[in-house]
Order: C-alpha cells, then sequence, then structure tokens
C-alpha cells in the first residue's frame, strides 16, 4: 500500500522489497533467497549455497506477514500480505474460474465478476439435463462396447483353442487310424505264429511218438545186445568144439553189431532233430508271451 512507511530492516538489498523467504549469509547479509540465487554478483557455488540460512526470527516474519497490500487486479485494499495468496485464489472477483458446465465441455474462462452473468446463459448449463442424458447414454455405450471388446476377445480365444482342439483331433484319429492298421498286422501275424506253433506241437508230438519208439527199439537192441553176450559167452565155451558153428556165431555177431551201430546213428540222428524241434519251439514260446504282453491293444483273438 505504502512502501516509503516500510521498515528498511524489512527490505532486500538487492530488489529493495520486502523479504519474500528470507535468508542470512556467513556475512551476516539478509537477502531473498531467490535473489541470492539469481544475482551474478554473489558466489554461486555449491557450498555457497549450503551456507544460506533461512531467517526464523517470528517477530521479522510477523511485521512481513502483516504488511498492507493491494490486489492489482480487483483493486482491493488492506489485504495482509500473509492472505494475499488465499485472496487471489478465493475471494479476487478478477480471479480467472472455468464455467459450471466444465463437466459438459463448456469452453468459456473468465474472470469471477463475469461469472453469474455467462452461467445465466451458458447454452452448455441450460442443456445439462439433456447433456447429463447424453453422456450417461454415451458411458453405458462406453462399458457396452468395453464388455462386446471383451467378450469378443474372449470368444476369438476360445476360436483359436477350438482350432487346436480341431487339429489334435485330427492328429489323434490319424494316430488311431495308424494304430488300427498296426493291431490287424499283428492280428495276422498273431495268428499265423498261433497256426505256427499248433504245427509245431503237433510236430513235437510226433517227434515224441518217434522218440519213444526209438527207445522201444533201443531196448530191444539192448536185450538183442544181451542175448549176443549170452551168445559169445556161450561162443567161448564151444570155441574149441566147432569151427564151423563158431564161424557162424561170428558172421551172426558181426552183422548184429552193424545193426548196432545202424540203430545208434539213426538215434543220434533223432536225437539232434528233437533238439532242432525243441529251440524252434522255444523260440515261438517266447514270440507267444511278448504277444500275449501286448494283448491290451492287440484286438482280436487272444490265447
Amino acid at each position: 500500500m505504502n512502501e516509503d512507511s516500510i521498515e528498511r530492516l524489512l527490505k532486500c538489498n538487492i530488489c529493495l522489497k520486502p523479504f519474500v523467504e528470507p535468508v542470512i549469509t556467513r556475512d551476516g547479509e539478509r537477502y531473498c533467497r531467490l535473489c541470492v540465487i539469481k544475482s551474478s554478483g554473489f558466489n554461486r557455488q555449491t557450498s555457497y549455497m549450503e551456507n544460506l540460512i533461512p531467517i526464523e526470527e517470528k517477530i521479522l516474519l510477523d511485521m512481513l506477514d502483516n504488511i498492507l497490500v493491494k490486489c492489482s487486479d480487483c483493486q482491493e485494499i488492506n489485504i495482509r500480505r500473509i492472505d494475499f495468496h488465499e485472496h487471489r485464489l478465493i475471494k479476487c472477483s478478477k480471479r480467472i474460474v472455468l464455467c459450471l458446465a466444465n463437466d459438459l465441455k463448456c469452453p468459456w474462462t473468465g474472470s469471477y465478476d463475469e461469472y453469474n452473468e455467462h452461467v445465466n446463459k451458458c447454452t452448455f448449463e441450460l442443456l445439462r439435463p439433456i447433456l447429463n442424458e447424453t453422456f450417461q447414454y454415451q458411458k453405458q455405450f462406453d462399458e457396452y462396447k468395453f464388455y462386446f471388446n471383451k467378450q469378443q476377445n474372449e470368444i476369438n480365444e476360445l476360436k483359436n483353442q477350438i482350432e487346436q482342439y480341431d487339429n489334435r483331433i485330427d492328429k489323434l484319429q490319424k494316430g488311431f487310424k495308424a494304430f488300427l492298421e498296426v493291431s490287424f498286422q499283428q492280428k495276422i501275424r498273431y495268428e499265423k505264429f498261433y497256426n505256427d506253433i499248433q504245427e509245431i506241437n503237433e510236430r513235437f508230438n510226433q517227434e515224441n511218438n518217434r522218440q519213444n519208439q526209438l527207445q522201444d527199439e533201443i531196448q530191444q537192441i539192448k536185450e538183442q545186445f544181451n542175448q549176443i553176450s549170452i551168445i559169445l559167452t556161450q561162443f567161448q565155451q564151444v570155441k574149441n568144439e566147432s569151427p564151423d558153428y563158431i564161424q557162424q556165431l561170428k558172421e551172426q555177431f558181426n552183422q548184429y553189431e552193424l545193426e548196432i551201430k545202424k540203430f545208434q546213428r539213426q538215434d543220434l540222428q533223432r536225437t539232434n532233430e528233437i533238439i532242432h524241434i525243441r529251440q524252434i519251439s522255444d523260440q515261438h514260446q517266447i514270440q507267444i508271451n511278448l504277444l500275449a504282453r501286448k494283448k491290451c491293444v492287440i484286438p482280436g483273438k487272444l490265447i
């Protein structure tokens, strides 16, 4: 209001106005903080700035707060400086404000003393009921659109999942067809093996019968050999009695020896055949066991 009436001790030596955020330097000088920072006449090194001490003398701060000022916008006078900021924000009739219908997108801005006149004529404010309803519909529409897009995304994800499932099903069907073909081939092989085993079993039974016959024949040969042994014993007894008879016995003995060797060769041959047949039978039995283990996946007839 009257700068001449302000005590000189309350003024900054740089801006010559009352202190704003007063600080004291290490030399004891008092300035506004912003004036010290902006001034080119002082050392602006970091160490110097850190040595600036805020002035906290209550009487000095109270005197600064109670200085009367005038609002250059509304021309109101006798405002305490401490209240000036609040005046500009809330009380000044020339402060810039927005229209009440700003939430309805009204672009008007102006001083507070023109506010009531504008509001009374504001088209946006007059249309507030309609615009509110429109905005409400717009909000609902945006919400519906959001949920629609969300559901559309979910539908697309489900379609992708269905497509993946279809692809998996196609692969499974192809694999199942291949499995059926393999199973059918295994069934054919299994039936062939089964028939072969039946034939081998029949041959094995026949060979067993032949072996039994051979054993009977061998038993007979043994009996004949015993008889020959008896004859030989008798031959020793009658060796000196009848040369012709002895010669006849020798020939008969040689004939028996030839027959015995013949039977021995036949027995050895049949024994080898039986061993070979048993080996084939064991191999087929192993294949039967392997097929029996796979019977859970081989459709068809099982033993």
